[in-house]
């Protein structure tokens, strides 16, 4: 999918609909389909048709909606409606009380029908909230403390119950030098770019290139990673059982220009992998992939990698 392919107002009312399609249960009650119903703002038909299509085919990409016109709820606010959600925003939602969104939008819906005005619905409401800084208003309902501790956790605290729940993407130089094999010239130290399972520390997959960091090498790794790669290590001659593979839920990488990407935000968006960035000039946040274990792995891997070098 190319960058511009496809209307961000478009592929946020599809990521909206896959966050709220998955959390319905398979078996759909009528409370179910009324929760639906009220968060996407359509018919009882509609949401049926929805969560179908979600289970075929539960890439984002499958709940772009068919048109490239305006949708119901997706237009900007009414300045008239836009200055009743600011105050009630700053006056009500972002304090201490930490009222929830439904209470929020039963305040603005009636502040706007005694003044005349037709309320956002809670959908378009809640992507109204989505918009704001969310470590300020956490900061504002529930204090700084809370806030610096949900989003900008400190070492220590970040915990994978599952493997694949988090996955750490980096790049690190390699501790050999690949010399040219009939001059023997150095032609430089190659990068390894390797993807970790926070649950299990076992490697995901990796890519190994003499090209400074890039999207395609991000890409390449997650593709190792993601691959079952038993037909990879026959092909390398390789006796041994690789069982580590899959589409990770979470991906936590540095701030690298290849990391913000839109294309690799894209990607992630459209399996539902949660992209999460570190705070700038914070290496400490990527414990389970800096350091002196990304250069051993460096160190071992890429010798093995020097001695057999693919063909042209």
């Amino acid at each position: 999918m190319s960058d511009n392919s496809v209307a961000d107002k478009d592929w946020e009312e599809a990521e909206f609909r896959a966050k709220v399609l998955a959390e319905l249960p398979e078996q759909l009650t009528e409370g179910d389909v009324a929760w639906a119903m009220r968060q996407l703002d359509v018919s009882r038909a509609t949401v049926y048709r929805l969560a179908k299509q979600f289970r075929e085919d539960a890439r984002t990409s499958a709940l772009l909606p068919n048109s490239s016109g305006p949708k119901p709820g997706m237009q900007p606010l009414d300045p008239a409606v836009e200055a009743v959600v600011s105050r009630l925003f700053r006056d009500f939602y972002a304090t201490r009380r930490k009222p929830t969104k439904t209470r929020f939008w039963r305040e603005v819906a009636a502040d706007c029908h005694a003044r005349g005005l037709a309320p956002p619905s809670i959908r378009r409401l809640g992507r109204w909230l989505d918009l704001k800084d969310q470590a300020k208003l956490t900061a504002r309902r529930e204090g700084r403390d809370k806030a610096e501790r949900r989003h900008l956790a400190t070492p220590g605290a970040l915990t994978a119950n599952r493997p694949l729940d988090i996955v750490q993407i980096d790049h690190t130089k390699a501790d050999v030098t690949v010399v040219d094999p009939v001059t023997r010239h150095p032609l430089g130290r190659p990068t390894l770019t390797v993807a970790i399972d926070v649950n299990t520390r076992m490697v995901l997959g990796f890519h190994l290139s003499l090209e400074p960091p890039s999207l395609l090498s991000v890409a390449l790794c997650l593709t190792h990673a993601v691959m079952e790669k038993s037909h990879w290590l026959a092909a390398r001659g390789i006796n041994t059982d690789w069982s580590a593979h899959g589409i990770p839920r979470a991906i936590y990488v540095d701030n690298g220009a290849e990391f913000h990407a839109r294309a690799f935000g894209l990607a992630c968006s459209e399996y539902q992998i949660d992209l999460q960035h570190r705070p700038p000039g914070t290496p400490r946040y990527g414990g389970h992939i800096e350091g002196r274990s990304a250069r051993r792995w460096g160190g071992a891997r890429c010798r093995v990698a020097v001695r057999s070098p693919p063909h042209p």
